[in-house]
């Protein structure tokens, strides 16, 4: 059934794309936001991360079925964005063995939302820059205290990009 959206070769790349997406999460993020004794407590579960992705293949491809035309039923990066996103900040792989105390624990109580924002960011085909930063603490927000739709996600995606147009 998704088969017919996503190929295999395509669900394997994506599940990999996710996984090192974190591993530089992991090094671009955690080590350098939280304190050095936190960080080894920083795990992410991945039997919940590929549980988000599987709902994500099968958000797209009911996306897919019914929205895109008949003939190229690919979703572009834009959707790939958008939906993983939303179900890596619905599902939150990641968790902390200790809890965070003082400067720390905003940072640690919102690790899952940035790690949404890292997954929507890494599908995308522009850099971060000061423009993004009001769209992205915005992100931040929704993806910590919304359960907003993948669709919606995408067109965010997508304004995202066109932002860093010159």
């Amino acid at each position: 059934m998704v088969e017919e959206t996503i190929s295999p070769a395509m669900q394997r790349a994506i599940r990999l794309h996710i996984t090192r997406t974190w591993q530089h999460f992991h090094v671009d993020f955690i080590k350098t936001q939280l304190p050095a004794v936190l960080i080894p407590d920083v795990r992410i579960n991945l039997s919940i991360l590929m549980e988000a992705i599987e709902h994500a293949f099968i958000d797209i491809h009911r996306m897919a079925a019914w929205h895109l035309p008949m003939e190229d039923r690919r979703p572009d990066r834009h959707k790939w964005s958008g939906f993983m996103a939303k179900w890596i900040a619905k599902t939150r792989p990641i968790y902390c063995n200790f809890p965070a105390r003082g400067d720390s624990e905003s940072v640690v109580n919102m690790l899952n939302a940035h790690f949404a924002l890292y997954v929507f960011r890494c599908f995308l085909q522009c850099k971060s820059d000061s423009h993004h930063e009001i769209l992205a603490k915005n992100l931040l927000y929704a993806f910590h205290y919304r359960d907003e739709r993948g669709e919606t996600l995408a067109l965010l995606a997508y304004c995202y990009e066109e932002m860093a147009r010159p």
